[in-house]
């Protein structure tokens, strides 16, 4: 099974990830997301961020997730490569999380699309079985 895959679109770009719970598909779109941004083989693991985030629904705390990871390569210039989601909590809508990478630095993470956001343009998020999946945007 892939862990994302791209989706075309005319003015943004979206990924569908996948996993085998909501908390792997949190990883693979945060994976997914930075992988559209740069080439992760290129970033190494060299500091921890923890990142606690509430939201009002599943599908807040998704895109509120991913627009906080774009809030630090923003702001603090950092590339992120892998995530720990450490405590996830569906019925409050919470999750306590560990961002992996280092600082950005343009020779070796050459920025290949530049994302603004994640949206709530066709935001999907399923979960049955062993198995859940989730449809994002980015706007760029």
């Amino acid at each position: 099974m892939r862990n994302f895959e791209v989706l075309a679109h005319t003015a943004d770009i979206g990924i569908v990830a996948c996993g085998r719970n909501v908390p792997d598909v949190f990883v693979n779109a945060a994976k997914g997301m930075f992988s559209l941004m740069t080439n992760l083989n290129n970033v190494n693991v060299l500091f921890k961020r923890r990142l606690c985030i509430k939201s009002i629904s599943q599908k807040d705390l998704l895109v509120d997730w991913l627009n906080e990871l774009l809030f630090y390569f923003e702001t603090d210039q950092t590339v992120f490569k892998d995530f720990i989601i450490n405590q996830y909590n569906p019925e409050n809508f919470s999750l306590n999380a560990t961002a992996l990478g280092e600082n950005l630095d343009l020779s070796r993470h050459p920025i290949k699309i530049q994302i603004k956001a994640c949206t709530y343009h066709k935001l999907e998020l399923v979960e049955g079985g062993q198995k859940a999946q989730a449809k994002v945007y980015f706007d760029v």
